[in-house]
């Protein structure tokens, strides 16, 4: 009888004990939210390191796409806003009928809504759509650890200068992405808390060389930063929450004297669409997005002027009044008519 042979003492794990084991996570995915209890990025050490791992995706991410139109797409998709149903975005008006078959019974459809009562964008879920490629889901991925730091940032107070840093990073990319729900707070934060604390103490220092240097060291904003994010915060209060009022106040507040800034507060008090649009094309990227929640609220009083002063316009000047192509204003809804060069607003009253 054979001698059986015994397997040998030190053999590799069975597929079923591999199938336990946990893959390799992504770096960006090894911490959790802090708002749901998370507390490993309460260290400042692996606040800095996480940091820097976002950063690093963050440029990788924008050199694979190429930059330009194709990187402002990638990040068009991924924007938590979501049109309401009541939003402009949308709008439909009808051909105004001429004199002869009005009826009170039934109503002229004009453009409803005058600028100043443009509405208001509608409070989106804070986590974005599902992507649908790899470029999405890593912008998506990469945004997410954004909210993790700035939670963790807020968890621990932190308001040195690693933290004005930070938020100035996370306030860039979420105006490129006009995710509102993450600048939003983020500029509050960094004007009231980041900004405010540190001069705040610094002006209670003394004023021995060790005592300047901390402060100088600090999470205060300087001059340009400050009227940067000042006028971020001015824009979004005048173009996405409405509030004409609280724009000129937070202008005053903050001190910020840009004339840009000043003449898109002036168009948007006056009605003035034509300034507005100029102005656009002349501020910068960050300024151009945050300007951008107020684009259909001024197109809609834009095309409401047109359609109560003409019986019809050519279509040169409906595109300039509008800032649109002809075909983007029928794909949202308008039911002039074009015929030619010209856009028929409404019929003449032809003679029987």
């Amino acid at each position: 009888m054979a001698a059986q042979t015994r397997p040998p003492y030190k053999r590799g794990a069975s597929s079923a004990w591999n199938r336990l084991n946990q893959p390799p996570s992504d770096p960006l995915e090894q911490y959790g939210l802090p708002s749901k209890g998370e507390t490993k990025l309460n260290d400042f050490r692996a606040q800095e390191k996480f940091f820097a791992k976002i950063q690093e995706r963050y440029m990788k991410f924008c050199g694979s796409t190429g930059g330009g139109d194709a990187l402002e797409k990638a990040f068009d998709q991924l924007s938590l806003a979501e049109p309401s149903s009541s939003s402009p975005s949308s709008f439909a008006v009808a051909a105004l009928p001429s004199p002869k078959s009005t009826n009170p019974a039934t109503p002229t459809r004009h453009f409803d809504s005058p600028l100043h009562n443009s509405p208001k964008p509608a409070v989106a879920a804070a986590s974005p759509s599902h992507p649908t490629d790899a470029s999405h889901s890593e912008l998506a991925l990469i945004f997410a650890a954004m909210r993790k730091l700035r939670e963790s940032l807020v968890a621990t107070s932190r308001t040195d200068a690693f933290a004005r840093k930070a938020y100035i990073f996370l306030i860039h990319a979420a105006i490129l992405a006009r995710a509102w729900q993450a600048y939003h707070p983020a500029l509050l934060y960094l004007l009231t808390r980041i900004h405010a604390s540190s001069t705040s103490s610094s002006s209670t220092s003394t004023s021995s060389p060790g005592a300047v240097a901390a402060a100088a060291t600090g999470g205060a904003l300087s001059g340009p930063e400050l009227r940067e994010f000042a006028s971020y915060r001015v824009l979004d209060l005048a173009c996405r929450e409405g509030d004409l009022g609280a724009a000129f106040e937070a202008r005053a507040r903050w001190g910020v004297v840009d004339r840009r800034v000043e003449g898109v507060l002036r168009a948007l008090v006056r009605g003035d669409w034509h300034a507005f649009w100029r102005l656009r094309r002349a501020v910068d990227g960050y300024q151009r997005k945050v300007m951008d929640w107020a684009e259909e609220g001024v197109r809609l009083h834009a095309m409401k002027c047109v359609g109560m002063a003409y019986n019809q316009a050519e279509r040169r000047f409906v595109e300039r009044c509008a800032e649109a192509a002809w075909e983007e204003l029928k794909r949202r809804g308008c039911g002039w008519e074009c015929e030619g060069e010209w856009i028929m607003i409404r019929k003449r009253k032809t003679k029987s």
